[in-house]
């Protein structure tokens, strides 16, 4: 069935209202308004004739005067406008067809202003007397054919189509029509909200429906198929019948009457994807899980933080699938107006949007979902002060009724109801992208812009020392591109550039893409340090087991300064593996429990990352139980042993102390590297390495070793206070090297302060 032309129906169906709020016996000036305004405009005359009859003596003079000029000008105006057929409206020509969904709604031009007149004369004479109320409304009434009283007239060919589109019945199309009344006319919206009772708008509600106050209940009640659609919303909940009111989405398609429109505000254009499924972080097994729950029809939840490329491996993932992504617009895009919150808004428009798609061949994708999957729990209310929420039970019911695969993103999962996470057919947290990734977006947005063919390296050094998000990688790509095009920077230029810029992004207050890493210092060499295993040979095992998906634990120990962190952090570099370094500080709690949870979380984020993970100073965390008093360190040391038993990566622990480790925790770990001072036979080999411009003679190299025991530290810590001593006193960086003598007294006096620090009392 075809409704009648949108505009004019509308006029119809709100005189209809009126008669039944007549009807009611709700005659009052509210209602003779309501009246006015759903009266076609060629009926004004009438309703003027009729106020001056019986009304004059209750008017004041000017008032009657006004109403009677403004009637005799809407007649002459009328006259003209069918005399004149250059003025005549289009919709009045025979040889034009009408536009659609247009009926002479509204006054042709010429007839506006007089039309808007004779209104405003007739709503004014309202305050002189009741009796013009009584007079307005009885005129109103005899307008109709014969002066009875119209029956429901046919609905507007929006609602068709919207029944159509979205299988609505003939009685949720009469309720979507009164709740739109109460919604787009403020007279008959005032009377249901201030001048009624709950139970009294409730029945004008259905009457007006043509159904009883318990079908409107039930076809409006939460998980409805209007609810389900997202054409209503009740808040929090539902006390009174106007607590139900129209979603903001619906309220606009209705009134500008296409669906077309609904769909344009839906949905946002969705750029192609510019990746490869594989040239993401995510391991295979999470991979096959999100393209599972997509397969199957269920919604996927990726999760982490901003920036690390969420929504490009969606549209990736999408492509993959053969499917077209449809991306639901943000809530400050969509052209909907209302008082429902953002969160309420997208909420419904997501049911809306999901009920227009194709199952087999769309896929809704839902960015930045954290006000919809949030607001479910309250927080944002709670923290904004307004009703910003919804009953989580809604979210629940839209998760496990999508009609379309769906891919929500967000930032936070943690505030997400558990009842709604538990409805998706998978839950991915997204990672930090790895070195070997960081290394590749480095390469791909930024070697071009360089004037080298290939990568020199900086890339990986790069990768190695920054965590990078995607964001960052193309923040930075955009800055140097747009520096080449001021030529303020040369190609030559712009791996320095590339450097300093993300360095200061690292130190600014907004870094949320970039932070630094631990690094190894550029001038570690394993083969310097005096060690009980050969580290070279560690390190092939480490990446044997590494390749074969099998974990690796390592105990290092040794006196300050020996290397074993930068060993650590070095052979990180060597796998191409980010590194998670914690302290005791990161997981000791004051709270009982908390530290146990913390150590958990450290290895976890270790393992989804494929991070090496450093323990350092590993005896505040790992000493033995036979020390232990309290409850407490018995359950920290005991969460400890079982997750280094469990690891299944590659991990470190450095200690200075061995023998304070808990025994069965040194039992768990592979391989137990003790780092010493330096050996007699590799003191002239560091000497070389670290101090490359000074010449040593045999009798230097038995002075330092008639002095305290060497460690590599000594050596750096004197090479970087040689080079601030030169820059002190020359003013300027200089490459005169320093002499054997001033190397060997600066190492000579670390070396010595390093001893007397560890010793206890004072000495004589």
């Amino acid at each position: 069935m075809n409704g009648t032309s949108s505009l004019s129906a509308w006029k119809e169906y709100y005189f209809y209202l009126f008669t039944v709020c007549i009807d009611r016996g709700y005659a009052e000036e509210l209602m003779a308004r309501f009246g006015l305004q759903a009266l076609h405009w060629e009926r004004l005359p009438e309703i003027a004739d009729r106020v001056i009859q019986a009304c004059a003596p209750h008017m004041r003079e000017e008032q009657a005067a006004e109403l009677t000029h403004a009637r005799d000008s809407f007649c002459q105006a009328l006259d003209a406008a069918t005399a004149d057929p250059a003025t005549a409206d289009p919709a009045d020509s025979p040889s034009k067809s009408p536009r659609p969904d247009t009926c002479r709604p509204d006054p042709p031009a010429p007839m506006r202003h007089p039309a808007i007149q004779l209104s405003l004369a007739l709503r004014r004479c309202l305050n002189c007397h009741d009796s013009c109320v009584d007079t307005v409304i009885d005129a109103l009434l005899q307008t109709s054919p014969e002066g009875s009283r119209p029956s429901a007239p046919p609905l507007p060919r929006i609602l068709h189509e919207l029944a159509d589109q979205f299988a609505l019945t003939r009685t949720e199309q009469n309720i979507v029509a009164v709740l739109f009344a109460a919604a787009d006319q403020p007279q008959f919206g005032e009377l249901l909200q201030h001048h009624l009772s709950s139970f009294a708008s409730g029945e004008l509600l259905a009457e007006a429906a043509r159904v009883d106050t318990r079908t409107l209940v039930q076809e409006t009640m939460q998980g409805s198929h209007l609810s389900v659609l997202g054409f209503i919303d009740s808040g929090l909940g539902r006390d009174e019948f106007l607590d139900t009111t129209l979603s903001n989405q619906l309220v606009f398609t209705l009134r500008s009457g296409t669906l077309e429109d609904l769909r344009a505000g839906l949905f946002s254009p969705t750029p192609p994807p510019r990746h490869r499924l594989e040239d993401f972080p995510l391991p295979r097994a999470e991979v096959r899980n999100c393209i599972a729950a997509l397969a199957g029809g269920h919604p996927l939840l990726l999760c982490g933080p901003p920036g690390i490329g969420k929504t490009e491996y969606a549209r990736s993932l999408i492509h993959h699938l053969g499917r077209t992504p449809r991306t639901l617009a943000a809530s400050s895009t969509m052209p909907f107006r209302g008082t429902h919150s953002a969160g309420t808004m997208r909420l419904n428009a997501a049911s809306t949007a999901a009920h227009l798609l194709d199952p087999d061949r769309d896929i809704l994708l839902i960015d930045e979902a954290d006000n919809v999957l949030q607001s479910a729990s309250g927080f944002f209310a709670l923290m904004s002060g307004q009703d910003s929420s919804y009953d989580k039970a809604r979210l629940n019911e839209l998760l496990e009724h999508l009609p379309v695969p769906t891919i929500w993103i967000t930032n936070q999962h943690r505030l997400i109801p558990d009842s709604a996470l538990r409805r998706f057919g998978h839950v991915a947290a997204f990672p930090h992208p790895p070195a070997s990734f960081r290394q590749r977006l480095l390469r791909d947005r930024l070697l071009n812009l360089t004037d080298a063919e290939h990568d020199d390296g900086w890339s990986r050094d790069l990768a190695a020392r920054y965590d990078l998000t995607p964001a960052a990688v193309e923040r930075t790509a955009r800055i140097v591109a747009a520096e080449l095009e001021n030529h303020t920077i040369t190609r030559g230029d712009v791996p320095d550039r590339v450097r300093g810029y993300i360095d200061e992004l690292c130190s600014s207050d907004l870094a949320q893409d970039v932070r630094r890493l631990p690094a190894v210092d550029p001038g570690f060499r394993p083969e310097l340090c005096s060690t009980s295993s050969c580290l070279e040979r560690t390190a092939q095992l480490a990446r044997h087991r590494a390749e074969s998906g099998k974990g690796l634990r390592l105990l290092l120990d040794g006196p300050p300064g020996g290397g074993k962190t930068q060993f650590a952090l070095w052979l990180a570099r060597h796998l191409d593996r980010d590194v998670h370094l914690i302290r005791p500080s990161d997981l000791l709690s004051k709270y009982v429990g908390e530290s146990e949870q913390q150590i958990a979380a450290a290895f976890r984020h270790a393992r989804r990352t494929g991070s090496l993970l450093i323990i350092d100073e590993a005896d505040a965390l790992l000493y033995d139980r036979a020390s232990a008093v309290r409850s407490w360190e018995h359950s920290q040391i005991a969460e400890f042993l079982q997750q280094v038993q469990e690891f299944d990566g590659i991990m470190a622990a450095c200690t200075n102390r061995i023998t304070a480790v808990d025994p069965a925790l040194r039992r768990r770990f592979h391989r137990h590297i003790s780092f010493g001072p330096i050996a007699r036979d590799q003191l002239a080999p560091a000497l070389a390495w670290i101090f490359p411009e000074a010449s040593f003679h045999p009798a230097d190299l038995e002075g330092l070793l008639a002095g305290p025991d060497l460690m590599m530290s000594d050596l750096a810590a004197a090479r970087e206070m040689l080079e601030i001593e030169t820059e002190m006193a020359a003013g300027t960086p200089q490459n005169s090297p320093a002499p054997a003598s001033a190397v060997i007294a600066e190492i000579l006096d670390h070396a010595g302060a390093r001893d007397r620090s560890s010793r206890i009392g004072f000495s004589p």
